[in-house]
Formats: structure tokens, sequence, C-alpha cells
């Protein structure tokens, strides 16, 4: 089992962590609402987890194009 990260926009994978080594509470998901926990994090068949986070490509691009905040893709 492990926790993915990877981009909400553009969907690039942007690291792992074996989740036998993690302490969720380091990691600071427990302090997530339920409703942000509900929106940020998914599990798949196998155990692992996906955690959406932002890559600095997609921040850049929201940075200097606002307009783009209503999309939930922003990369075409």
């Amino acid at each position: 089992m492990v926790i993915k990260y990877e981009c909400r926009h553009c969907h690039t994978g942007l690291g792992f962590l074996p989740a036998e080594q993690v302490d969720f509470k380091r990691l600071g998901v427990l302090q997530l609402s339920p409703e942000e926990q509900n929106n940020l994090i998914s599990y798949d068949e196998q155990g692992s987890i996906s955690i959406s986070v932002i890559c600095e490509d997609c921040q850049e691009a929201l940075r200097f194009n606002p307009n783009l905040h209503g999309y939930e893709y922003i990369i075409q």
C-alpha cells in the first residue's frame, strides 16, 4: 500500500510514500475537515491512497490566469 500525491488539475504524479511508514498525524491529513478529506483523498481497490494537491506548473498558471479557477482541469 502506498500514498500517492497527484496534481488535481493536470493529474501529474508528484510522488509517493510507503503507507506503512507514514504517520497520518504528521502528514496533516487529520487536520483537514471531513469535507476536505472527502474532496482531496481517495482510496483504490488495492488499498492505496491518492492525495490531490496542486503542482507548481498549475499553481503558476492559476497565479497568472485567475479566471482558470472555475475549471476542474486547467491544462488542456
